[in-house]
C-alpha cells in the first residue's frame, strides 16, 4: 500500500533564488543575467580603477570622448577602445612630478596609412591586466547600443557610417506616445526600446515629397 505525504508549505521565490524541478539536481546553476546594465556605472567603475592605479582623482571624462573610434557592432573591440581612451585621459591628469608619471600606460600606437588615421591599441599585458574590466564593458556596450545611439553617444561613428544622416522623429506605443529625435541610421542600427511600454520606437515622420 502506498501513501502520499501532504505537500509542504509554499515557498515564495525572491529574485536570484533558484529552484530545481525533478529528482536530480544539476551540477551547477547559472543565474539569469539582467536585460539591462547601467553603462555609465560600468564606465565609472572602470575609471575609478584606473584612477587608483595612477593616483589621480578627477571626474569621468565625457562619454563621447571615451567612445571616440569605438564601433558598437563589435562590443569587445569597442570595450578595448574605451579602455584605451580611459588610459589616455588618465595620462593627461598625471602630474609631471607624480611618482606615477613614468609608469607605463600599456598602449600601442598604430597608424593606418590607407585611411590616413591613427589609433591606440592595448598591449597584450594591458589587455590581460584589465581583462575583467574589458569583459564588463563589452557586456554593458552590447546591452546598451540602442540607448547610446539614441543619446548620440556614438555621434561621430554614426556620421562616419551613415548613408543617410538626416534626423527623424520616432515614437513608442505609450498613450500618449513619447517621441524622440534621432539619426535615421541610429534607428536602423539598433532596437531602441521605450523603458515605460517596453516597445521599440518606430518612425513617425513621412519622407518629404518632391514638388
Amino acid at each position: 500500500m502506498y501513501t502520499t505525504e501532504p505537500p509542504g508549505p509554499l515557498k515564495r521565490l525572491r529574485p536570484g533564488d533558484m529552484l530545481a524541478i525533478g529528482r536530480d539536481w544539476p551540477e551547477s546553476f547559472t543565474p539569469a543575467q539582467p536585460d539591462t546594465i547601467d553603462l555609465l556605472e560600468t564606465l565609472q567603475q572602470a575609471w575609478q580603477s584606473i584612477c587608483s592605479v595612477y593616483d589621480i582623482n578627477t571626474e569621468l571624462p565625457e562619454t563621447q570622448c571615451l567612445f571616440e573610434g569605438a564601433d558598437p557592432r563589435m562590443p569587445r573591440q569597442a570595450a578595448e577602445t574605451v579602455v584605451a581612451n580611459l588610459l589616455l585621459s588618465a595620462l593627461e591628469e598625471v602630474g609631471r612630478f607624480s611618482p606615477t608619471y613614468k609608469k607605463p600606460i600599456g598602449l600601442i600606437h598604430v597608424r593606418d596609412r590607407t585611411a590616413n588615421r591613427s589609433s591606440w591599441l592595448l598591449a597584450p599585458e594591458t589587455r590581460a591586466r584589465w581583462a575583467e574590466m574589458l569583459q564588463a564593458l563589452a557586456i554593458a556596450i552590447a546591452r546598451n547600443t540602442g540607448a547610446m545611439l539614441a543619446a548620440d553617444v556614438l555621434g561621430e561613428w554614426v556620421k562616419g557610417n551613415a548613408e543617410d544622416a538626416s534626423r527623424v522623429m520616432a515614437c513608442c506605443w505609450c498613450v500618449p506616445p513619447r517621441a524622440i529625435l534621432l539619426n535615421r541610421t541610429a534607428l536602423g542600427h539598433a532596437n531602441i526600446v521605450c523603458e515605460t511600454c517596453q516597445q521599440p520606437f518606430h518612425l513617425i515622420d513621412a519622407p518629404e515629397e518632391d514638388d
